[in-house]
């Protein structure tokens, strides 16, 4: 019986031709959660204005999947750091 894809994580990607058609590629191996990725997105961004970053769906096959086995990677040591909280007005 053939297996079915399985959700198992987000990844980074830049793409050096912002919204014009080319290839993305990712920024590191590590996969997250939706959450961490979009919060590294967002810090990325930050600090590197003129370049496109996005969040990607990684799927493996089911039967290549370990239930057991962890698959988002904690922050890297020493973490990124975090925006300033902002009060609303």
């Amino acid at each position: 019986m053939a297996g079915h894809m399985v959700l198992v994580g987000w990844a980074l990607w830049v793409s050096p031709c912002g919204t014009d058609s080319c290839d993305a590629l990712p920024v590191t191996d590590t996969l997250f959660t939706e959450q961490q990725c979009i919060s590294r997105k967002s810090y990325l961004e930050s600090k590197r204005p003129n370049l496109f970053f996005l969040c990607g769906e990684v799927y493996r096959d089911s039967e290549d999947v370990v239930s057991s086995e962890k698959h988002a990677v904690p922050a890297p040591n020493p973490p990124l750091r975090t925006l300033p909280s902002r009060n609303s007005r």
